[in-house]
C-alpha cells in the first residue's frame, strides 16, 4: 500500500494535514519524559510491542497505573496491553 505525504494528504481530504515530523514531535512532548524512547521506537517503525505500548501510554496519558487498570474490554489491544496486573495460579 502506498502512503501519502501530507501535502497529498491535504490534496486528497481537502483540508490541510499538517507534516508528519511536525505531528510526532508535537504527540512526543505529550509523552512523560520516561517514555519517549518507547514512543521514539514505535513511530521509527522498529518494534511492535513499542508501538502497543506507545499507543496505551499515550490513551492513559503516560499513566502507567491507569493501563494495569485499563477498563476498555472492547480495546483491540487490551489482551496485548503493557503492565497487566500478572495472573498467578495456586
Amino acid at each position: 500500500m502506498k502512503t501519502m505525504d501530507s501535502e497529498a494528504l491535504s490534496k486528497h481530504y481537502g483540508v490541510h494535514v499538517r507534516p508528519q515530523a511536525e505531528q510526532i514531535a508535537e504527540r512526543r512532548l505529550s509523552f512523560a519524559s520516561l517514555y519517549r524512547r518507547i514512543y521514539d521506537k514505535a513511530v521509527e517503525g522498529k518494534s511492535l510491542r513499542a508501538a502497543i505500548n506507545a499507543q496505551c501510554l499515550d490513551c492513559c496519558a503516560s499513566q502507567r497505573d491507569e493501563i494495569t487498570l485499563c477498563t476498555d474490554l472492547a480495546c483491540p489491544l487490551y489482551a496485548v496491553r503493557p503492565y497487566r496486573i500478572s495472573q498467578s495460579t495456586p
